[in-house]
């Protein structure tokens, strides 16, 4: 089990921690142009830096994760940051 996981009374406040933020949105568009499929896809960023690594997850109907017409998109990084940089373009995307 990763530590992120513990309460903070079980962990050893001595060792560095990462934690892994997360976010999921939900939106009625694909990354993808093709609205007759359904998607999974998988985003890996590259990883510039050990502390600003991300990736996107994004699943839809068929894969039992979202209502139908509607995609999941799961974002994970260790660094807050990203997932907000990500966020951001992602919702950007979906107004145009």
């Amino acid at each position: 089990m990763d530590s992120s996981y513990l309460p903070r009374r079980y962990s050893n406040d001595k060792e560095r921690r990462n934690v892994l933020q997360r976010a999921i949105l939900l939106s009625n568009r694909s990354l993808l142009n093709d609205a007759q499929k359904e998607h999974i896809s998988l985003l890996n960023l590259m990883r510039l830096d050990m502390d600003a690594s991300a990736r996107l997850l994004e699943v839809g109907f068929e894969a039992c994760a979202a209502p139908r017409g509607y995609c999941m998109y799961l974002f994970y990084s260790l660094c807050f940051l990203v997932i907000l940089f990500v966020y951001l373009i992602m919702w950007g995307i979906h107004m145009l």
